[in-house]
């Protein structure tokens, strides 16, 4: 059996499993220890990561505009984007918390992009005169506030030959991609600076905030399942080769669709364990996760790549099919074990 099939045909055998069993309804839970548990294992270490990897990025695009262009300099902004991208792809799962206010979420990477919004809005801001400052970036569009934008600014061939020339035109991407990376900076450190409150709520005596912030916490979890299925494989896939977006693909400039597709999967799984636990719940659900992750990560280029090729796609089915099942198993036993009932994804909003 191929090393590809194994986890898959493990999955398959467990997930009918849990439809089978008499799953009892937990009504002892916990909620602010659970809410907690949430904040301080997951939340806040991979938020404070992220502001880490922000501050680099604007460090290296501080550096980079200093001196005369360079391809070593360039290569670093790259290195630092990936980086940024990464711990961003460890956390992207949470849509609740402090990441929820001021169009934090969408200011950060704004994905999927409608109408061509970050091109159109990164094309305004170079045409513009202004001086730049990652404070006044609060007042552009939505679109061109974070790594999106600097995805374009990096991959884009134009813009990466304008950067790396002497010239008007280099040197107002650069202090774009300066703004651009301040501004993502200060974005991570308004919320890597605002958990505390929100770990306050969680210890008000008889509050109902711990329960709807752990509810919510779930409802994310199952979300990141019709996020990975939905907009991140079968859009770009389409019906057949022919009919594939792969330009549809998150990261598709950077080469980033399949590993970041890997990294929302093993923060799935992690999510997961710290909500449930150790014991069956948590066990089941884990190991089903993890094989869609391993699935990710065997991906042998980036999804971009793979959508237009017939023999390439099967890979892509088969990790289809196990986040398939990964939401359906976590949708058996995630509620019950935490007593609560969910009635709509982070996707249809509050």
């Amino acid at each position: 059996m191929s090393r590809l099939l194994a986890p898959l045909f493990f999955l398959l055998s467990l997930t009918p499993l849990a439809a089978q069993e008499n799953i009892t309804v937990r009504t002892n839970v916990d909620y602010p220890a659970v809410a907690l548990r949430v904040i301080e294992e997951f939340a806040e270490p991979r938020y404070a990561a992220l502001l880490t990897r922000a501050q680099a990025q604007r460090e290296a695009w501080t550096t980079f505009c200093a001196a005369d262009p360079s391809e070593d300099n360039f290569n670093q902004l790259t290195l630092q984007f990936v980086e940024a991208v990464n711990a961003w792809s460890g956390v992207e799962i949470l849509r609740y918390g402090p990441v929820s206010e001021d169009f934090r979420y969408e200011r950060i990477a704004y994905w999927p992009e409608r109408k061509n919004d970050v091109q159109r809005g990164l094309q305004k801001l170079l045409s513009e005169n202004d001086v730049l400052t990652p404070e006044g970036m609060r007042a552009k569009s939505v679109a061109v506030q974070g790594l999106s934008a600097l995805e374009r600014l990096l991959y884009d061939n134009d813009n990466r030959a304008s950067l790396l020339a002497k010239g008007a035109g280099g040197k107002r991407r650069c202090a774009a991609g300066l703004a651009i990376a301040g501004n993502l900076e200060n974005i991570a450190k308004d919320i890597v600076g605002a958990w505390p409150a929100v770990k306050e709520q969680m210890k008000v005596a008889g509050s109902t905030i711990p329960r709807e912030a752990v509810t919510r916490f779930a409802t994310d979890l199952l979300t990141i399942y019709q996020v990975t299925g939905d907009l991140k494989l079968d859009a770009p896939m389409g019906k057949t080769p022919a009919e594939s977006k792969p330009k549809s693909a998150q990261w598709w400039r950077s080469g980033l669709s399949s590993q970041t597709l890997a990294l929302n999967l093993q923060s799935a799984a992690d999510l997961s364990w710290i909500i449930l636990g150790p014991g069956d719940e948590g066990t089941n659900v884990v190991a089903v996760i993890e094989t869609a992750q391993r699935l990710a990560d065997n991906l042998p280029l980036p999804l971009s790549e793979m959508v237009t090729d017939q023999v390439q796609r099967r890979n892509i089915f088969l990790l289809r099919d196990a986040v398939r099942g990964a939401r359906d198993l976590s949708g058996t036993y995630v509620p019950p074990a935490l007593g609560i009932t969910l009635g709509f994804n982070s996707l249809d909003g509050d």
